[in-house]
């Protein structure tokens, strides 16, 4: 039953690329910095970064879509016991909204909201042994970019995004900030 859902997904999927005007797909760069309760526990930058999306046009103003990200957060810090190494993996699985704004022809500007889950693994590891927390999060992601025409069916996407995991009891809530870069295809 899954690999015939995966088929129709993707049959789905490229059929409205191949054959409809309303549909964008494509993959994208996604380089983050932590905020928050994660800047409390790793503050480096993640340059570690990527994601999918599908994006199905309503109208001329809105889309409607889903996506899936990965963040990966590392930090050593040396200390006299030894190193502690820290790491931090999202992985938001989300669905999307988006509105365009239709002023300029040579770009497409937008502003939207993902909705869904984050899968957040959080590990430290020491000389007295690994610490690991793997729990999935409700959250949200809202994003501007703009879609930048490179030829009739290949787009440059770019957005400024801030991802937020809801904590709850002893989880911390789960924040960072992320650049995205990446190519979409479609005749939108």
């Amino acid at each position: 039953m899954k690999k015939l859902t995966f088929v129709l997904i993707l049959l789905l999927v490229f059929s409205g690329v191949s054959f409809g005007q309303e549909w964008l797909v494509g993959a994208y760069y996604k380089m983050s910095f932590p905020a928050g309760s994660t800047n409390g526990f790793i503050d480096k930058t993640s340059f570690l970064g990527g994601g999918a999306e599908v994006r199905r046009f309503m109208s001329d103003y809105w889309s409607l879509g889903a996506s899936v990200d990965y963040s990966y957060f590392k930090q050593d810090n040396i200390g006299e016991a030894g190193t502690e190494t820290r790491t931090l993996k999202a992985l938001p699985v989300m669905a999307t909204l988006h509105f365009y704004v239709q002023n300029n022809a040579a770009y497409l500007p937008f502003a939207g909201v993902r909705l869904g889950g984050f899968r957040i693994s959080q590990a430290t590891e020491s000389p007295e042994g690994t610490v690991t927390l793997d729990k999935w999060y409700l959250g949200f992601i809202p994003e501007v970019g703009a879609i930048f025409q490179l030829s009739p069916s290949l787009k440059l996407v770019g957005s400024f995004q801030f991802n937020y995991a809801v904590g709850e009891g002893v989880r911390q809530d789960q924040a960072y900030y992320a650049l995205t870069l990446g190519l979409f295809w479609g005749s939108r």
